[in-house]
């Protein structure tokens, strides 16, 4: 039983791990296209 605990705890903190990664991916996405699009119509 408390491998079982362990197995979850470890399996929870690797989900949390790529939720985060997720998240921060988007934010960066997010960051690079307004920048990209602020350097556009800075050119145009």
């Amino acid at each position: 039983m408390i491998q079982a605990e362990q197995v979850a705890q470890k399996n929870s903190s690797f989900i949390l791990g790529i939720n985060l990664l997720r998240m921060s991916h988007r934010v960066c996405a997010t960051q690079a296209y307004n920048w990209l699009r602020f350097r556009c119509t800075a050119i145009l």
